[in-house]
């Protein structure tokens, strides 16, 4: 195309180098960005607190500023995995409360399972 156009071999030299630096910005831009939106956790599962509530209606999961109510209907599981309650959820993520939440106190973790299970199957 910039032979037909008459170009002289300094200007397509030119003109190539730009096409190529824009391919590798656009590249940057839509690739290397995406990921670092699209990884594990997205910061904010580690950095801010996380309360649970078991309530009448199901479980609240505040994060900062974020709420989230989680019905009974929608929890399809509950079980102790490897050092973690799962409560697993219909149409979302599972929810994992570590074990490491409860720090030492093994009947404020089994309390906390008690409640789930006697909740969730009223």
């Amino acid at each position: 195309a910039f032979e037909l156009a008459g170009m002289p071999p300094y200007w397509k030299w030119f003109a190539s180098s730009m096409i190529a630096a824009f391919a590798g910005i656009a590249w940057y831009l839509i690739f290397t960005r995406w990921s670092y939106r699209h990884s594990h956790g997205r910061g904010t599962e580690i950095s801010k607190i996380t309360e649970i509530d078991v309530e009448g209606g199901g479980l609240v999961v505040r994060r900062g500023a974020i709420t989230t109510h989680i019905g009974w209907r929608a929890i399809t599981e509950i079980k102790h995995v490897r050092g973690a309650t799962a409560i697993l959820v219909d149409g979302a993520d599972a929810l994992l409360v570590p074990d490491s939440w409860f720090g030492r106190d093994k009947a404020a973790r089994q309390a906390f399972s008690k409640a789930l299970k006697r909740r969730g199957q009223a």
